[in-house]
């Protein structure tokens, strides 16, 4: 692509990079599920978008289903709730009132009440940045 331009392929790269100053938010044109555009001016004026892949892995898309899963309990986007919630997983107890959604009534059937909390715990189980514990 670049060669079309008389353009040195290493020169360009590097302007590439430095042109949306290391890919500062301010530059993203764009957000997708995997990839993110930045537009960029080259040194030679020409105005560009690059696109930059994010890795997508197992452990992305278990935390994924872990955000969705605490989104559908919760009844809103959990944002800074979930690093907090899953930071107290296993440290504290957390009260069922202060997770489901405020909307619903709270469940009354202890068999109901104990089928929930077990699935809070998967929930937010997905959500803890070290697995394995």
């Amino acid at each position: 692509m670049f060669k079309i331009w008389n353009y040195n392929g290493k020169i360009a790269y590097e302007d590439v990079i430095e042109a949306p100053q290391d890919f500062d938010i301010s530059y993203c044109i764009g957000t997708g599920g995997y990839d993110s555009v930045y537009r960029a001016k080259l040194s030679n004026g020409r105005d560009v978008s690059t696109s930059v892949h994010h890795v997508v892995n197992e452990k992305c898309d278990v935390y994924s289903f872990g955000v969705v899963a605490v989104e559908t309990i919760s009844g809103s986007y959990p944002g800074g709730f979930v690093k907090s919630m899953a930071r107290q997983l296993g440290e504290n107890d957390v009260s069922l009132q202060d997770f489901l959604d405020k909307r619903l009534p709270p469940p009354t059937d202890q068999i109901l009440a104990s089928n929930v909390v077990q699935i809070v715990g998967i929930a937010l189980s997905f959500l803890n940045p070290d697995p394995k514990h």
